[in-house]
């Protein structure tokens, strides 16, 4: 949910500070078939699936990653953890 011009802000800082960055909204958008087909966090999906229904899931994919459109439940923080430890690893080594 984060406006377009504050993430490219973000990535530019990174840049100049040499440090990973990572864009949640673009993982959660590239991941999203795979959570829907069950391929990743199978377990968190059914939780949400029995909190939201499915019918509310499919009119907004968010769901599948947010607990309100934006900020991140289990599944979204996971992505993200797993991103930054991609990021972080990859930069400065393990």
């Amino acid at each position: 949910c984060t406006p377009d011009d504050y993430v490219a802000d973000m990535r530019q800082t990174a840049e100049k500070l040499h440090v990973p960055f990572v864009d949640a909204g673009q993982i959660f958008r590239e991941k999203i078939d795979d959570i829907v087909a069950g391929k990743i966090y199978p377990v968190e999906l059914e939780f949400y699936k029995n909190l939201y229904g499915v019918e509310a899931m499919t009119r907004d994919w968010r769901l599948y990653v947010t607990t309100d459109g934006c900020h991140p439940n289990r599944v979204g923080h996971s992505l993200i953890a797993d991103a930054l430890a991609v990021a972080v690893t990859s930069t400065f080594g393990r």
